[in-house]
């Protein structure tokens, strides 16, 4: 566990208390994090590895379900998320809490919506005005596990003050490993392929330009991530992503279209490549959309805090599909 500064009398016998407690009980029970030092965050992590990456890290005194255990660590699932802590910084009952409470504060809109999932196009759970007091139950680069009305869910990092870190202390000093990333290609000019698995010679899911926001789901031994870019999984070169606090630098690429369906009024924004996928919304002719990333038919675009596909047919200017990879 890392500790900042003099670790005083009052820690120390916290820290012993802690080593000290009893073995959790069987799983399918609640726990609760217990970090020695409350200023620190339990990683909740992929898979049950110290360089498995980080879900979220969790404040003393949040409770989750253990829904099973094993060599030193736990599968547990906080809301609807599941993950894997290290039982060493579990108990089963607390006595402290250091969960923080924060408001809304949306300066580009009235408020934010609580989502079922870390996406903008998950299912929300209700929108809740500026000035609203939220629970933190942890903390991400993009998203906040949080807790409103007896309702846990996730709500954008940026709408919530005052701004808590990601990347300061932690229960390991080992591979901080970070949920967020954007394509950073040498090249400006050119797209990062999507590609359907691990390999330069798969099949692109869309070729994607500098800027384009990107989950990390798995680290790979050969170099490349298994990411996730808006709601479709894929892999990408990890050579040409920038990770964690470096995305801060990334000149955006991303150009922007015009609708202009000289078939209809507009364009669905379709949740997959097809028009057979639910929308979600019809968006006139002249709304201008930005542009993550291109396929031979579709484009992979963010309009009103929402990321979908749109066919290229209905789009202007028209983008290259193969000029660059």
């Amino acid at each position: 566990m890392k500790t900042t500064g003099r670790i005083s009398l009052w820690l120390a016998l916290m820290l012993g208390v802690c080593l000290l407690r009893p073995a959790l009980a069987s799983a399918g029970r609640v726990a609760f994090v217990s970090n020695p030092n409350p200023t620190d965050r339990l990683n909740l992590r992929t898979a049950p590895s110290q360089t498995a990456i980080s879900l979220g890290k969790y404040y003393t005194g949040v409770s989750v379900d253990v829904l099973d255990e094993s060599n030193g660590w736990a599968h547990v699932a906080i809301g609807n998320l599941e993950g894997y802590m290290s039982v060493q910084y579990l108990a089963d009952s607390t006595a402290f809490s250091a969960i923080p409470t924060v408001k809304i504060a949306n300066a580009s809109g009235t408020g934010l919506n609580l989502r079922q999932e870390q996406s903008i196009n998950s299912r929300s759970l209700g929108l809740y005005p500026n000035g609203t007091q939220v629970e933190v139950l942890g903390v991400g680069e993009t998203w906040h596990h949080v807790r409103v009305n007896n309702q846990t869910g996730f709500m954008l990092a940026t709408g919530l003050s005052p701004r808590l870190t990601f990347s300061d202390t932690t229960e390991s000093s080992q591979s901080q490993a970070s949920t967020y990333a954007v394509v950073n290609n040498p090249n400006p000019a050119d797209r990062l392929n999507l590609r359907a698995s691990a390999s330069a010679q798969a099949a692109t899911k869309g070729k994607y330009y500098n800027g384009t926001p990107v989950t990390l789901l798995e680290t790979l031994q050969n170099g490349w991530y298994k990411v996730r870019v808006g709601s479709v999984t894929g892999y990408m070169d990890g050579r040409y992503l920038a990770i964690g606090q470096a995305a801060s630098s990334v000149q955006s690429a991303m150009p922007t279209a015009t609708i202009a369906n000289a078939s209809g009024t507009g364009l669905y924004l379709r949740v997959g490549q097809s028009t057979n996928t639910s929308n979600l919304g019809l968006y006139r002719n002249g709304t201008q959309v930005t542009v993550m990333g291109i396929t031979q038919d579709w484009y992979h675009v963010m309009v009103d805090d929402l990321s979908g596909y749109m066919l290229a047919d209905g789009l202007t200017p028209k983008l290259s599909f193969r000029l660059t990879d």
